[in-house]
């Protein structure tokens, strides 16, 4: 893995702490959006319990890495990401990740089991469609160019109008996000094998992006889905519904250590496949509808 470091950064250079903790009994690591900053988790890093690290990811070409080149292939990202975070797995450690954060964190937890050392106690992911229907209906936002890029962040929200309007801040948006397009629109998952690690799910009601009759597919590429999670919101619902999605990793945290560590491979425990979880508005006749499947409140 130190060769796949190579020309990518040190360890150290991958991840950002804002509220640095070594003593800490636990970790969260965070990966953005396409074209997202570290600090898009700033505020994980306070609303944790004083015993949880929170490491926000740090790609090449933004933020204190802004100099570097920009990485636009997922098994480059990918291998680089994980050969940096060997050193920070010396404790209970989840991963989280939000739309193209998500694929990354998938990619690498994969590539953490396949090394045969340590690994993620649970993976989180948000706001990404399952593996199967990104083969199914392919990004077309490797082709985009700077007017589409615009208008596909204004469209998705989560980036305020007046950053967008102002050539300025634009040019230090674009750059990263012409890179992540790449990364996203070449994707093509693969589904061997699965992974062990404990999934969970979570999607906004009101983003068109991740339809919620897809999202308990993502049991194609896990052993064990620890459900499907729905809370309000459009695809960012995660900024306003930041104490319930951090909720969601601590509970990931919390039953993995309950959970005694598994040989890689073995039988799992049952979970209720493709069953949906509505934190948020009930009675949505669409939400679910095409998956035929049960429906729980929490």
């Amino acid at each position: 893995m130190a060769e796949q470091l190579r020309g990518h950064g040190a360890p150290d250079a991958w991840f950002r702490r804002y509220a640095p903790r070594p003593d800490a009994a636990a970790r969260i690591v965070c990966f953005g959006p396409a074209g997202g900053a570290p600090a898009f988790y700033r505020d994980w890093a306070r609303a944790v319990p004083d015993d949880i690290e929170v490491l926000s990811t740090v790609l090449p070409g933004r933020e204190r890495r802004a100099a570097e080149p920009t990485l636009t292939r997922m098994d480059v990202l990918a291998d680089a990401v994980t050969a940096a975070l060997v050193p920070w797995l010396d404790r209970p450690t989840v991963l989280f990740g939000h739309s193209m954060g998500a694929s990354v964190a998938f990619e690498v937890t994969r590539r953490l089991e396949a090394s045969g050392g340590r690994r993620p106690a649970g993976l989180v992911v948000s706001g990404r469609p399952s593996p199967r229907r990104l083969l199914e209906a392919p990004s077309p936002v490797a082709g985009y160019d700077d007017d589409a890029i615009v208008g596909y962040l204004r469209r998705l929200g989560g980036t305020p109008d007046e950053l967008l309007d102002d050539p300025e801040a634009r040019e230090l948006i674009l750059p990263p996000c012409r890179a992540d397009f790449q990364v996203i629109g070449r994707y093509t998952p693969e589904f061997h094998p699965r992974i062990d690690t404990p999934l969970r799910v979570l999607l906004g009601d009101e983003d068109a992006s991740v339809p919620a009759w897809d999202a308990p597919r993502w049991e194609e590429v896990a052993t064990r889905l620890d459900g499907v999670h729905v809370l309000p919101g459009g695809h960012f619902y995660l900024l306003s519904e930041r104490p319930a999605v951090i909720d969601h990793v601590l509970r990931t945290l919390r039953e993995a250590e309950a959970t005694p560590t598994r040989t890689p491979g073995s039988p799992t425990c049952p979970t209720p496949h493709g069953t949906i979880r509505h934190a948020g508005q009930a009675g949505r006749a669409d939400l679910g509808k095409e998956s035929g499947k049960e429906r729980e409140k929490t």
